[in-house]
């Protein structure tokens, strides 16, 4: 998804049964501070289906794992 933030990060979406979206807005420190809300059906359909697509082109969970995660060794116990 690094393309897809070329210019700014993606924004935190949040759509809620397809009727409210909200963008999740942060801090310069990173802490949530609001969101904008939108409920325009339009433009949540568009957001709805542009997350699906992202959705259907990741990676399963599991498939990364095994890639991923697996091969790596043990974490160290203690200090």
């Amino acid at each position: 998804m690094a393309h897809l933030e070329e210019r700014a990060p993606l924004p935190e979406v949040v759509v809620l049964g397809g009727r409210v979206l909200f963008l999740v807005r942060y801090e310069s420190q990173g802490r949530a501070c609001g969101a904008w809300r939108i409920e325009d059906r339009d433009a949540i359909a568009a957001t709805v289906a542009d997350l699906a697509a992202l959705f259907d082109g990741g990676t399963p969970l599991l498939d990364y794992f095994e890639r991923e995660i697996a091969p790596l060794p043990a974490p160290a116990v203690g200090s």
